[in-house]
């Protein structure tokens, strides 16, 4: 099983892979909402830059919280 507070280490592939990708949807949604990328219905948006920049933290969060339990040292 391994030690309390630690994903095993597929576990903690996926969840950095599902953060990454929520992270890059986060940027595309920021760069709609700001009106950078045009041609959709979101474009110049607040709601999606706002949304984006929640995705982006999000995924963040997720990206690195399985590498982050993992650097704290052990007692």
């Amino acid at each position: 099983m391994g030690e309390p507070g630690h994903l095993p280490r597929g576990r903690a592939v996926i969840r950095a892979g599902l953060g990454a990708i929520l992270g890059l949807v986060g940027l595309l949604w920021i760069g709609q909402g700001a009106g950078l990328i045009p041609g959709s219905f979101m474009t110049g948006q607040l709601l999606w830059l706002g949304l984006g920049i929640a995705c982006l933290l999000l995924g963040l969060a997720l990206t690195l919280a399985p590498w982050r339990r993992r650097a704290r040292p052990r007692n």
